[in-house]
This record gives C-alpha cells, structure tokens and sequence, in this order.
C-alpha cells in the first residue's frame, strides 16, 4: 500500500515504489482500493517498463515482495 511503500523508500533510497491506493473516508480505511489493483501481471510489467525507461539490464534491477503474487515481478529483476 502506498503510505507504506513510501515510507520504506524514504528509508531505503528507492528510485521507485509502486502500490494499490486504499480508500479512506472520514480518517478511515473502507475496504477499497482505488483505481488499478496492482497484481502479479502488473508488478511484473511495472519492472519491465521500468528498465526500458532506464535503460537497464535485467541484472541491472532488485525487486522487492513478500508473497506469491510478488514471483511474477521478482522472476523479471535480476535480484528478487
């Protein structure tokens, strides 16, 4: 989730952070995430996106996750 991507960024120095949006409403979560979700098949054209961008061999990039939707993205990185 976003807030928590971020923060994690800020700490770590990462160049990018992608994550679902949740909703909130009146200072609480609603159970929504707004806009895209961010699944398997998204993480993983995110990094692709990202090396053409850059400019960056496969070997060139580390992606971070903590769960099965995450083997998509990090099986495209060259540091999962």
């Amino acid at each position: 989730f976003v807030p928590f991507a971020e923060r994690v960024q800020e700490l770590i120095n990462l160049d990018e952070v992608h994550a679902n949006v949740l909703e909130f409403k009146d200072d609480k979560l609603t159970g929504k995430v707004l806009g895209g979700i961010v699944d398997a098949e998204q993480k993983a054209v995110v990094l692709e996106s990202l090396q053409q961008k850059l400019g960056l061999e496969k070997t060139q990039t580390v992606a971070i996750g903590d769960g099965a939707n995450d083997l998509k993205m990090m099986a495209q990185a060259g540091l999962g």
